[in-house]
C-alpha cells in the first residue's frame, strides 16, 4: 500500500514531474522551524523557497490550514526570503481547490497510481546517491555504499544543533560534553532525521551550527554510524523526541566559539538540519581560520 513516505520519496526523486517545475533543488526533508515540521523544502532557480506538504488520500481541512502556519512561521523567521506553499494530495475536492486558490496556495492532485508507477522506476544509482535518501531507516543503503559513491574522500558538513530540543541546557554544550553529533525525531517520524548519519564517514569535518547564533564549533567524525536508534532512558539529550541518533565527533577546542559565535550567512550553507559543504563553493579554510581566531580571543578574555 502506498504511504506518505512513498509519495515523499517519489517527489524528491523527480520534483519536476510531481511539482511541475524544472530546476528545483531539494534543501531539506522533514524541515523543522519553530514548533512546526513540514515535509519538503525546495529552492527554485531564482532562489525562492517552496514549502511542500503531502497528504495521502483525500485532502482534509487540517492539512489545508497547517501549511499556512508553516509558511507564516518561515516568513517571520526569514523575512528576506521569498517563499510559497504547495499541497500535494491524491484527491482534492472542488470546494477545497477553490479555497486553496483564494488563499494563494498552489496544489497538485495526483492519483496514487502515478506515485506507485514512479516508485517502481527506482534504479540502483538512485539508491546510492547521497543527495536524496529515503526516510525509512530500514530501506537506507549501507555506509560502505556511500563511501564508494563519493570516492572515499574527506567531506565537510554543516549540522544544526536543534536549539529547540532542550530548554534547560544549550544543546551545543551537550554536543561538546558528550563529544557527539545528535538528532532526534517525534513519534511517527522514526528515521526522518537519520539521513546525515548514513553520510558521515570517519575523518569528515563537521561545522556545529546553532540557530540564531551561528557557527559555534568544528570537529572531525571519529567513527561510522552504528545505525542504533536510542529510545527511553538510553537517550542522552532528547526528552520530547522519542528517538535519538548520535555519532562520535572529536570537537576541536581550538575552534570552540560558544562564547563568540561566527555568523554563518555568506560563509556556509545554513538552511535545514544539515548541509553538505561544497569546497568548490565555500571557503572552508577561511572559516576554520576565523573560528580559531575567535576561539583564542575568547580564551584570553
Amino acid at each position: 500500500m502506498l504511504s506518505e513516505k512513498d509519495m515523499e520519496e517519489a517527489i524528491v526523486r523527480n520534483p519536476a514531474k510531481y511539482i511541475g517545475e524544472e530546476g528545483l533543488q531539494l534543501i531539506a526533508r522533514q524541515f523543522s522551524i519553530g514548533s512546526y515540521r513540514f515535509d519538503l523544502l525546495f529552492e527554485d532557480r531564482h532562489g525562492g523557497k517552496l514549502i511542500v506538504e503531502i497528504q495521502r488520500g483525500i485532502l482534509d481541512r487540517t492539512h489545508m490550514f497547517k501549511i499556512l502556519d508553516y509558511c507564516d512561521e518561515f516568513r517571520e523567521r526569514n523575512p528576506a526570503e521569498f517563499v510559497e506553499p504547495m499541497i500535494i494530495a491524491n484527491i482534492i475536492h472542488p470546494e477545497h481547490k477553490r479555497r486553496l486558490s483564494h488563499r494563494g496556495i498552489s496544489f497538485r492532485e495526483i492519483p496514487q497510481t502515478e506515485f506507485a508507477g514512479g516508485m517502481l522506476q527506482k534504479s540502483d544509482e538512485d539508491l546510492v546517491q547521497p543527495k536524496f535518501i529515503p526516510n525509512d531507516v530500514k530501506s537506507k543503503p549501507g555506509l560502505e555504499d556511500f563511501s564508494k559513491a563519493r570516492g572515499g574522500t574527506m567531506q565537510y558538513w554543516r549540522i544544526n544543533t536543534d536549539s529547540e530540543a532542550r530548554k534547560d541546557f544549550r544543546t551545543f554544550d551537550l554536543w561538546y560534553k558528550f563529544g557527539m553529533v545528535f538528532a532526534g525525531d517525534f513519534e511517527g517520524k522514526k528515521g526522518a532525521h537519520a539521513d546525515i548519519f548514513y553520510k558521515l564517514s570517519p575523518g569528515d569535518g563537521v561545522f556545529m551550527h546553532h540557530s540564531r547564533l551561528g557557527i559555534v564549533g568544528y570537529g572531525v567524525v571519529k567513527e561510522k554510524w552504528n545505525t542504533n536508534i536510542y529510545e527511553g532512558k538510553d537517550r542522552l539529550i532528547y526528552i520530547r523526541e522519542l528517538y535519538e541518533y548520535r555519532i562520535a565527533v572529536d570537537w576541536d577546542m581550538d575552534c570552540d566559539c560558544r562564547s563568540n559565535p561566527l555568523a554563518i550567512k555568506g560563509r556556509l550553507p545554513y538552511m535545514g538540519t544539515y548541509s553538505h559543504v561544497d569546497t568548490g563553493k565555500w571557503d572552508v579554510d577561511s572559516v576554520l581560520q576565523e573560528l580559531k581566531k575567535r576561539s583564542s580571543k575568547s580564551i584570553k578574555k
